[in-house]
């Protein structure tokens, strides 16, 4: 038996670790942190039902000239990869135990049991630290160990290995799955009987064993208001076992909130529909627990056992005869617990459990399992069932709010949102509507797709007909109709009513052919709907990249793409040759990152570095806009040696694409906004050290810059500067001119100088640095700029101007160690580390303005 000498070493009335079966036919891969009496990395392989495992003593590398001894141990069981907590003293291997990666893996030959009987496996990994090909070659002779049990792990040269800078255990040391360390594994391992304990509620029966351990788990007292996970439309359904596919239902997006017996349900648009849909609300607040956020679908099913959206309009306005269901595919908190970091195969099996106490008793609500892997056939077979379609997810993805590729959509049919701009009158009444005008939103305008006739029941017209009467407008809020569109009649409104509306495909000038309605969508916002087209990627293209029809694939020139509706020329065009990184690549990363860069960089003069042919090109500087830079892209009025002159700005991510699209590889911004260009909002100091010194010097001398700071009433904020130094960053309220912000940030860095002489300086000539870390005051200054967060830096290696928590400013932090996978894969597991700097304006103390004012 595969698991004999597993369970043979362990006794599972004292270790939590699972005791597990021989099951399963996915690819799935984990690697374990394992401080046991010597720290060490876990690798394992999903394998014929178990974990096929070795013990790599120093961790995996990303340097392919390194080669890392891995010690084949015993197989374990597949629920092991989602073990995270202490092994007790006395019981084999004790010690803490964290999830430093996982996600998929791929055998790169057609027969890799032959490998492992071999001896030599070669395979591809798909995590968040660990990608790319990697090579397993058992060792022989006595160097193989007793039993052939040594290994070497090597990974192969690729574009995602690294030949210099820190090794990935070091830049990446915590949990994927909660973002802890190991002493913080540690510290909370007692919380899983708390966690039991507060599931169990006198008025219900109590939450199953398995559903009461949640691995990697994070305290969170209180239930987070968030934005659902949203899935990006495309044309193809992935395949791999790295993929979940569920049925797309035909209803109401619903976050539920339970919290000690009262449920909330929220909609879309943040209204508590908990009242509107009561038998769901009721059969929610009779779960076993005391709290839980949970993500799902409310739809109606008619008697013939069918789900439509018009049923679930009619049930909810009218009562109807549909039977309100509630399908929940998602579980984001339970009991005091943030379980979003978990893997969604993860947070599905606590759900699956939850749910599984209450199958009998509460009819209305569905636990929406999943089909594991072969994608095209589950979509094939849900469109042949006459579904609406499907929804994949990643497996070993963790919960983003916001619109994600972790989760794709699909269509058996062409069904969307569209929002309404007017209508006409039913033929012979003056109180029903005849047609819907309908368009969507592109860029802030409403561009015009048609009307629709069909769908409506004659209380649907009437309805629609009082809703809109009050919305009436005497301009037509389109940006545009042609000639034959226009027709005597038509009454404009107000783009505020949202409707569902399928249709058989779209014209060639934007119209949409045989449309027939479907319903209002009230839980949805006007401003949100836009032309939702879906991504064609081609296998080998990046799935965040709508490719236009070519001919040349390989040649440059015959390589356009849109991205975001920007069209991108040379898109396979070397910007960063090393490291294999595209304008495409380069595209794909900001579009990642957004939700970082886009509030870093609004409002805020823009000074470019343009390397229109790659880093290895000609490069230059660029803060005005010229007829090089997109005409779409923004520009703001500065003032500047007497004069006004065009200034480039950034609003979103369509700007910063454009920008992309012109070659630039850095963005650099002022410390002030557009708006006022006289007074700064930030304080920056550039800690420049000399390239010999100890890191750890300009580590010390950021935290005592931290104190000084702090001292004065101000909240600082820290990033790499993605080459050789930090950046210190102090949000301030705009109220001081540039000389002042300046005078008090040299007073500042002089106190700092002043306590260690030896290693820190103010002398701006660089032969008087030498050996010291340089206090770069001098960023404050009007037309000075300092490196964007989450910009990449024009250097070896790609790095990223990383912004970081305060934690992470301690020994072996590597200033130029961030790339755009590490910054990606850190983005989706604690967020932004800066999202509290806009709240965090201070004013310099009056007594420290004053000496600095001397």
């Amino acid at each position: 038996m595969p698991l004999e000498e597993y369970r043979k070493k362990r006794d599972f009335q004292r270790t939590p670790e699972p005791a597990g079966s021989e099951s399963g036919a996915g690819m799935s891969f984990v690697v374990q942190k394992h401080a046991a009496t010597n720290l060490h990395y876990d690798l394992r392989l999903e394998w014929d039902g178990v974990l096929k495992s070795w013990a790599v003593p120093r961790g995996p590398s990303l340097n392919p000239d390194v080669k890392r001894l891995a010690v084949e141990v015993e197989d374990h069981p597949i629920e092991y990869g989602g073990f995270e907590g202490v092994i007790p003293r006395g019981e084999y291997g004790e010690g803490t135990v964290l999830i430093w990666d996982r996600g998929s893996w791929q055998s790169e030959k057609p027969d890799p049991a032959a490998g492992l009987k071999k001896g030599h496996i070669v395979f591809h990994l798909t995590g968040l630290k660990l990608s790319g090909s990697w090579d397993l070659v058992r060792m022989i002779g006595v160097k193989g160990g007793e039993g052939g049990r040594n290994w070497l792990l090597i990974k192969r040269p690729d574009d995602s290995a690294r030949s210099s800078g820190a090794e990935i255990t070091e830049l990446a040391p915590d949990s994927v799955a909660s973002g802890r360390n190991l002493a913080q594994v540690a510290k909370e391992e007692s919380k899983d009987e708390a966690l039991r304990r507060r599931a169990a509620r006198s008025d219900a029966p109590p939450l199953p064993e398995s559903a009461g351990k949640i691995p990697g788990d994070r305290a969170e007292p209180e239930i987070p208001r968030l934005e659902p996970e949203l899935p990006t439309l495309v044309e193809q359904a992935p395949e791999g076992a790295d993929w979940m596919h569920e049925i797309k239902y035909d209803g109401y997006r619903i976050l539920a909130i339970l919290s000690k017996g009262r449920v909330r349900m929220i909609s879309r648009r943040g209204h508590d529909w908990a009242e509107v849909f009561p038998t769901v609300a009721a059969s929610l607040a009779r779960l076993p627990v005391d709290q839980a956020l949970l993500d799902g679908e409310i739809v109606a099913r008619n008697p013939d056992g069918g789900i439509r959206f018009q049923d679930l309009q009619h049930a909810r306005h009218d009562g109807g005869k549909a039977a309100l269901e509630y399908y929940i595919f998602d579980l984001l908190h339970l009991n005091g617990f943030n379980t979003r970091n978990l893997a969604l195969v993860d947070r599905k099996r606590l759900l699956g459990t939850l749910l599984e106490a209450v199958r009998e008793s509460e009819p209305a609500l569905h636990f929406s399992e999943g089909i594991r892997g072969d994608g095209p056939a589950v979509f094939r077979a849900a469109c042949r069932a006459g579904l609406e379609g499907i929804v994949a997810k990643r497996s070993a993805s963790i919960y983003s709010s916001g619109r994600t590729k972790d989760w794709l959509k699909l269509k058996c049919r062409e069904e969307r949102e569209f929002v309404v701009g007017g209508f006409t009158n039913l033929l012979n009444s003056q109180h029903k509507i005849g047609a819907l005008l309908l368009g969507y939103f592109d860029n802030g305008r409403l561009v015009y797709s048609g009307r629709v006739g069909t769908g409506f029941s004659e209380e649907d017209r009437s309805a629609l007909f009082d809703r809109l009467i009050p919305a009436q407008t005497e301009l037509s809020p389109f940006a545009e109709t042609s000639g034959a569109d226009q027709a005597a009649g038509d009454v404009w409104t107000i783009p505020q009513l949202v409707v569902q509306v399928r249709f058989s495909e779209w014209t060639d000038d934007g119209r949409l052919r045989e449309p027939v309605f479907l319903g209002v969508r009230d839980d949805k916002s006007a401003e949100t709907v836009g032309r939702e087209l879906p991504i064609t990627a081609e296998r080998g293209d990046s799935p965040f990249v709508r490719i236009l029809p070519r001919t040349k694939r390989n040649s440059e020139d015959n390589d356009p793409a849109v991205i975001e509706d920007v069209r991108f020329t040379h898109a396979s065009r070397m910007m960063f040759p090393r490291e294999q990184l595209t304008k495409r690549d380069l595209a794909e990363y900001y579009l990642r990152i957004a939700g970082g860069i886009i509030p870093e960089i609004r409002r805020r003069p823009l000074v470019l570095l343009r390397c229109p042919h790659g880093r290895e090109g000609e490069c230059f500087f660029q803060k005005h806009a010229d007829s090089s830079i997109p005409d779409f892209v923004p520009t703001a009025l500065l003032p500047e040696g007497g004069e006004e002159k065009t200034g480039l700005m950034a609003e979103d991510i369509r700007h910063i694409l454009g920008l992309v699209q012109a070659g630039t590889l850095e963005f650099h911004t002022w410390g002030c906004l557009v708006d006022d260009p006289q007074r700064p909002d930030r304080i920056v100091f550039d800690l420049d050290p000399d390239p010999a010194l100890d890191a750890r010097v300009t580590i010390e001398t950021a935290l005592d810059l931290r104190r000084e700071l702090e001292d004065a009433g101000l909240v600082p904020f820290v990033r790499t500067s993605g080459g050789k130094g930090l950046h210190v960053v102090v949000p301030i309220v705009p109220a001081l001119g540039w000389e002042e912000v300046k005078a008090f940030a040299r007073l500042i860095a002089q106190r700092l100088v002043r306590g260690d002489p030896q290693r820190r300086t103010v002398a701006m000539a660089k032969q008087d640095r030498g050996g010291k870390v340089f206090l770069d005051y001098f960023r404050n200054i009007r037309g000075a700029s300092s490196i964007a967060s989450y910009s990449l830096r024009a250097r070896e290696g790609a790095p990223v101007a990383a912004p970081l928590l305060w934690d992470e400013v301690r020994p072996g932090l590597v200033f130029n160690g961030f790339s755009i996978a590490e910054t990606v894969a850190r983005w989706g597991n604690i967020g932004d580390p800066w999202k509290a700097l806009p709240e965090m304006r201070r004013n310099p103390p009056p007594a420290a303005r004053d000496k600095a004012a001397e």
